[in-house]
């Protein structure tokens, strides 16, 4: 879900399934998908357009499940705080990120809201890069409230993070 493109299957999917289960109601379903996928369409614009600056860019992300995300928006995500998934930074490894970033000029360090900010922060004061906060599901801060809110915060918080 973390690459909105992928929400035209899912859309595609759900339209199939609802008028499979209700086909008396099947125009609507399809009007209601008729209009989500228009307003994609143009949001995918929108958000491809307010991130266009980040392109190419390098980030270093708390852990690999910003590999969508990532994608959608061109930029490379090969490195990640946690050495392995579930496994905090060790301060070797927060070493070798500190070097790696100074290496690759990375600006911005992507974590989720629900992991701890403190080595992220350490990180980023000795590296002068900016700890970028995203969702990982809709409704998790003030303001993200469906899918398209949702990813007009992760956008924008990318998009200010790598300014």
């Amino acid at each position: 879900q973390m690459n909105p493109k992928n929400a035209r299957i899912m859309a595609q999917t759900v339209l199939a399934k609802l008028k499979g289960i209700d086909p008396a109601n099947a125009a609507y379903y399809e009007q209601n998908a008729k209009a989500f996928l228009m307003r994609l369409d143009q949001k995918v614009v929108e958000w491809k357009s307010l991130c266009a600056h980040c392109a190419g860019k390098e980030i270093i992300s708390y852990h690999d499940d910003i590999a969508y995300f990532a994608d959608f928006l061109g930029l490379k995500a090969d490195q990640f705080l946690e050495p392995k998934p579930g496994i905090p930074p060790t301060p070797k490894h927060l070493q070798f990120l500190e070097d790696y970033v100074k290496e690759h000029q990375v600006k911005a360090i992507v974590m989720p809201t629900y992991f701890t900010r403190e080595a992220a922060e350490t990180l980023a004061k000795r590296v002068g890069a900016k700890v970028v906060t995203i969702c990982q599901g809709v409704g998790e801060v003030p303001g993200t409230d469906d899918f398209f809110s949702f990813f007009d915060y992760n956008v924008k918080q990318i998009s200010e993070g790598l300014k």
